[in-house]
């Protein structure tokens, strides 16, 4: 079976089942979404591990990779998640499994942010930085800012989301039952940190480091989240975990970032 240390997909329907250990399949298969969805979720916990953090969702995770008729969603109660297919499977866009697998990572650092409707805006703008930022040396950069978009193609923007919206706090926040698109005031901002750091940089390696240095400013800055926690104090945990992990360094860019969206 697909079943690891950190992912087993023991609640997709007819499980895939190989003696052989050997997973291969096509797109059009629930087999496929199975393996899409144990690979990226066990890389990426991986890839937090060799960031430094060893103590974020460090835990099996149940999937279902492929729910016939209904959408994407992590599961508070059960802290299992459902990767949905309608039209397109979610689970076969690598973008999408990990946006879920963000929601495990904050609920492991921060239950109950998405509870009021700032957190909830953060929550999901967490998602889709994670999944932009990580994913943003593949294919050379190619449509870097979209999220989403093998799942989104024939939409209006070829993607489900982008991170490289111009939205601004407080104009563009509409607050009930928005979570989706306030998020992306908060995706924004964290994708301008990654371009501050050097995402923009035409040497790969700089970006490389960028992307490191974001991710874990991001997380660490959980940490210092509440349930209460809002734009502005997520923010200022952004600034603060620059101070301990990276001594300040930068600290005037990083306040730029989120002043140029409000937050300040």
């Amino acid at each position: 079976f697909l079943r690891g240390k950190y992912v087993d997909t023991a609640d997709t329907p007819s499980r895939v089942y190989e003696p052989s250990l050997l997973f291969y399949y096509k797109r059009g298969d629930s087999r496929f979404c199975e393996v899409m969805a144990y690979y990226h979720i066990d890389s990426f916990q991986r890839y937090i591990q060799e960031l430094g953090f060893k103590n974020i969702c460090n835990k099996q995770i149940k999937v279902n990779a492929c729910a016939e008729g209904i959408g994407s969603y992590f599961d508070s109660d059960s802290k299992a998640i459902t990767y949905g297919a309608i039209g397109i499977p979610d689970a076969e866009d690598a973008d999408i499994i990990i946006h879920e697998y963000a929601h495990a990572i904050l609920d492991d650092q921060v239950p109950f942010l998405g509870l009021i409707e700032e957190g909830c805006a953060m929550e999901q703008g967490f998602g889709d930085f994670l999944a932009a930022c990580y994913f943003s040396e593949e294919n050379d950069g190619f449509n870097r800012e979209a999220v989403g978009d093998w799942n989104g193609i024939g939409t209006v923007l070829h993607c489900v989301r982008r991170v490289d919206n111009q939205k601004y706090y407080p104009e563009n926040f509409q607050g009930v039952m928005t979570c989706d698109a306030d998020g992306e005031i908060w995706s924004a901002a964290l994708w301008d940190l990654y371009l501050t750091l050097g995402g923009n940089s035409k040497e790969k390696d700089n970006r490389i480091k960028a992307r490191e240095r974001s991710i874990r400013l991001v997380l660490e800055s959980h940490f210092f989240l509440t349930p209460l926690s809002n734009f502005i104090d997520g923010a200022e945990a952004i600034v603060t975990a620059n101070k301990n992990l990276y001594n300040g360094n930068d600290g005037e860019k990083i306040r730029d970032v989120f002043i140029k969206r409000g937050f300040f």
